[in-house]
């Protein structure tokens, strides 16, 4: 079995795994809002983990360049300190422990996001890179809406089953994770030590990278901005669904995990193509302008009767799901396209999720104060953010 062959099955097998898992997640901001009576501020910090645990990732990638030799021994023990606390979630069950159980889950992706790169970057076929993942995350979506289905319809007959299944989810990441151990790193494992000095400071490094590459910078701004439509708006919709709407688990899990889920599925391998034939930056320009209607929509929901509510919901989710085919895409591999040499795909792919973190520590918050003044203006800045992202890409496609 050739390495490209056996690196796409490996990678196709962890997507399906990590589609479960992140399937089950999906839901646990309305969980917590509603069977642990979570306080907007505690929704709030709990959508803060993923982004903000970015902020390891380009420490993390210092790690990975310094010892390039240590990538899958790397592998196992962050599987085993991030992701395997999550069991005892069966034994301590709060807001605090699932806040603490997922920091460390969130804080291991952004290790695994580094990792991923190397391996696409060392092993694919660059000319169908974006064609092979695209395919590989419609299998991931395929899980992800079966496992969020199945949870929220789980939730409506025994609204106490989250505590076994989200202890369940960290044997599952553990093992998602090792099957990463299975794939071929050679190219990485002979690659030299990068010997530069390691700097712990994380805007130096940041005002570096940037410096070298302005076309990489402008595509971080254009990310920083969409970033903060997706952030600003997540706080008020587990409140408006739950509060507002009195939707049910099993309405929710439809919109957000099935719809959303099969508007990507349709649309992924598609965007896969555009992004092989063009590039980032052009995609960027439209999946962003696309998402300026998700919120809107979304927010038409709270203002129409109630006979076709959930259906005006659909509608949303089914865009932003359509969008985020293209955000999968670009957002993932994207960086690779701006990396010169093989030890710059893990720095560039580091740097572009520490932004993550970076905007994570803002985004949030500021959607949380405009949620205490108001629960629609989240929703209109969202919009505000994604059209003005779009544009920047548009500058970036012009001036490149």
């Amino acid at each position: 079995m050739t390495k490209n062959k056996k690196t796409i099955i490996v990678h196709g097998i962890f997507l399906a795994l990590e589609g479960i898992i992140f399937g089950l997640f999906l839901l646990a901001p309305s969980i917590l809002r509603r069977e642990m009576q979570a306080t907007k501020l505690i929704i709030t910090i709990f959508i803060m983990l993923m982004p903000v645990s970015s902020l390891f990732s380009i420490y993390f990638s210092q790690l990975l360049t310094k010892n390039p030799t240590k990538i899958k021994k790397f592998i196992l023990i962050v599987a085993t300190t991030t992701r395997l606390p999550l069991f005892f979630f069966l034994f301590w069950h709060s807001t605090l422990s699932i806040i603490i159980f997922s920091a460390l889950f969130y804080i291991g992706i952004s290790f695994f996001k580094p990792v991923q790169n190397i391996f696409i970057k060392s092993n694919y076929n660059q000319k169908t890179m974006g064609k092979t993942y695209g395919y590989l995350m419609s299998i991931n979506k395929i899980f992800a809406m079966i496992s969020t289905y199945l949870l929220g319809k789980t939730m409506d007959i025994n609204n106490k089953s989250f505590i076994f299944i989200f202890a369940m989810v960290g044997i599952l990441a553990f093992f998602s994770a090792t099957t990463l151990l299975l794939i071929p790193f050679d190219n990485w494992q002979n690659e030299k030590k990068n010997k530069e000095k390691r700097d712990l400071f994380l805007i130096p490094t940041l005002i570096n990278v940037f410096k070298k590459n302005n076309k990489f910078f402008i595509y971080e701004i254009a990310f920083f901005i969409y970033g903060g439509g997706f952030m600003v708006v997540l706080p008020s919709i587990p409140v408006l669904l739950v509060d507002k709407l009195k939707f049910t688990y099993t309405i929710i899990s439809t919109g957000q995990g099935v719809v959303a889920a099969i508007a990507t599925i349709i649309f992924i391998p598609l965007f896969g193509k555009i992004f092989d034939k063009k590039n980032p930056i052009y995609l960027g320009k439209f999946i962003f302008f696309l998402l300026t209607f998700y919120p809107l929509t979304l927010l038409l929901s709270a203002f129409t009767p109630h006979s076709i509510t959930k259906y005006i919901s659909y509608i949303a989710f089914f865009i932003f799901g359509t969008a985020m085919a293209g955000v999968t895409i670009i957002w993932n591999i994207g960086p690779i396209t701006f990396a010169k040499n093989y030890k710059e795909i893990s720095q560039l792919t580091s740097v572009h999720i520490t932004m993550t973190g970076i905007r994570g520590l803002i985004m949030p918050i500021l959607g949380y104060l405009m949620l205490k003044a108001s629960i629609y203006l989240p929703f209109i800045a969202s919009a505000i953010f994604f059209l003005t992202s779009s544009m920047v890409m548009k500058y970036l496609e012009k001036h490149k």
